[in-house]
């Protein structure tokens, strides 16, 4: 979608005044101090990857948990699992949003993956945009290690990196959940929810930032604390609304 059609449903939902209900959500998010550093896991399961339960092999993305990372991917649906299947696609899971430092990763197979099926885990210091980067040498950052169905499970990194990117190395690989550990902060909710660019103001313009990030762009100033406006733990379409409704005063 281009930002004419961005700024347009924006100009639609302040015109017509529509009020989204927020989603309810057992995620209470506990507030913790700025300076609070320490090792959170986020967990990612196939439900995440699914938006609107979408089936075959989509892009999805703005999925949040525990820490400040972001994750995104394109992933296939197989056995109620993460199906990624090398270079199909441009299958892959990323963080266009850092946790902090990465400090470990681990799998649970789905036992239907055939044994030796392998998992390339890659760092760097940078963004990634798409799983595309993880095929091409010169964006897919550095090969941290593998991870290996039948002998294997999980990798620690004892290297620092802030962005991490995940694909199969070759064929087909079902993933029940993907664990992402990350030495680093929370997410902080002691600042003012719904302003995204961190400019000290909610207005229009954090709502065409967030508008942006969840059709797939990556704007130069995000505050992932704050674009969860409706506390779900994702950042998709629904924060969006919300945001626009919090700008009219709904």
């Amino acid at each position: 979608m281009s930002k004419h059609h961005i700024v347009s449903f924006i100009a639609i939902i302040m015109a017509c005044g529509i009020c989204a209900t927020a989603q309810s959500s057992s995620f209470k998010p506990t507030r913790y101090a700025n300076d609070n550093t320490f090792s959170i896991s986020d967990t990612i399961r196939f439900a995440d990857t699914r938006p609107d339960s979408q089936t075959g092999y989509v892009s999805w993305t703005g999925v949040m948990k525990y820490s400040k990372a972001v994750y995104a991917g394109r992933s296939g649906d197989a056995n109620s699992s993460i199906q990624l299947r090398e270079n199909y696609a441009d299958c892959g899971i990323f963080t266009p949003i850092s946790g902090g430092t990465l400090t470990a990763i681990e799998v649970e197979w789905n036992q239907t993956t055939n044994p030796n099926r392998t998992l390339n885990i890659y760092g760097k210091d940078t963004p990634y945009s798409s799983p595309a980067e993880l095929y091409d040498p010169s964006t897919a950052g550095t090969l941290i290690g593998t991870i290996v169905n039948g002998q294997s499970a999980s990798l620690s990194v004892s290297d620092q990196y802030k962005y991490v990117g995940i694909r199969s190395n070759e064929y087909v690989c079902y993933l029940n959940s993907i664990i992402f550990t990350w030495e680093g902060a929370p997410r902080d909710l002691n600042m003012k929810m719904g302003d995204v660019n961190s400019d000290t103001d909610v207005d229009i313009s954090d709502v065409v930032t967030l508008a942006n990030f969840v059709m797939g762009e990556n704007p130069e100033k995000f505050n992932s604390d704050a674009a969860d406006v409706n506390f779900d733990t994702e950042i998709n379409i629904g924060d969006v609304v919300a945001l626009a409704n919090q700008v009219l005063g709904n």
